[in-house]
């Protein structure tokens, strides 16, 4: 079992790899090699919301090419996950009503066990990763919040590509407010605190211990770093 050090130096190292990432495939693949190793799965995907089409479209998936699976998001675990903003382990997904064998039988593989989690930017959901056939015989409720921590970070670096891209700056990276990001689970607040953390120490690192810096890499004005500080020293 993971204790939150050994979360955290997972969480900072693929926060620090997305501050100098260069394009979105490098985050997916930074992301796939996180995940296989944090939550021990022998395959994972990461799939985008379409508007217009209202599909999860593959754009990472172990073994997999982008656009091999465009999946209607009322159709398998992964459009359940979607529609009802909830991620969820699957342990037995033959009897689950919403397993969408097909996908199987195309990719030629059994699927045992699944995770499902959200990934959420700071404003809005904009896509699922899904995880396959544990290495430890099944998932747990552990393996689930990792999942959703990194569905979180994975919608930070993803933002970063699509504000860039319309000209936009960062968002602030620490927006953590209850509307945003919504867990059933007890433990929000250690979850929030965790990977606001996290963040604080990878921009406190990039520039060199430098507050101002790190404040506007975070979107934050000096006050509001100081005041992160503060939260996280009494955490």
């Amino acid at each position: 079992m993971l204790d939150v050090e050994e979360l955290t130096f997972y969480l900072f190292n693929l926060i620090e790899k997305f501050y100098t990432a260069k394009s979105r495939k490098s985050v997916y693949n930074m992301t796939e090699e996180t995940i296989e190793n944090l939550v021990s799965c022998d395959r994972c995907s990461i799939f985008y919301f379409n508007e217009k089409e209202r599909t999860l479209d593959l754009k990472m998936g172990t073994n997999l090419e982008k656009g091999d699976i465009s999946l209607s998001v009322q159709k398998g675990v992964i459009g359940f996950c979607w529609r009802s903003s909830n991620s969820l382990i699957v342990n037995t997904p033959q009897d689950h009503p919403e397993f969408f064998s097909e996908i199987d039988e195309r990719s030629n593989y059994q699927t045992q066990n699944l995770m499902c989690a959200i990934i959420h930017s700071p404003e809005r959901p904009i896509g699922v990763i899904e995880t396959l056939n544990s290495k430890k015989g099944a998932f747990t409720k552990q393996n689930l919040e990792c999942l959703k921590l990194i569905g979180l970070i994975l919608g930070i670096g993803l933002e970063k590509f699509n504000r860039s891209s319309i000209g936009e700056t960062e968002s602030n990276l620490l927006s953590f407010e209850e509307n945003k990001f919504e867990f059933s689970d007890l433990n929000v607040k250690k979850q929030k605190e965790l990977l606001e953390r996290a963040l604080i120490s990878v921009a406190l690192n990039k520039c060199s211990g430098n507050k101002t810096k790190a404040a506007e890499l975070l979107g934050l004005s000096g006050e509001g770093l100081r005041k992160a500080l503060i939260r996280n020293k009494a955490a």
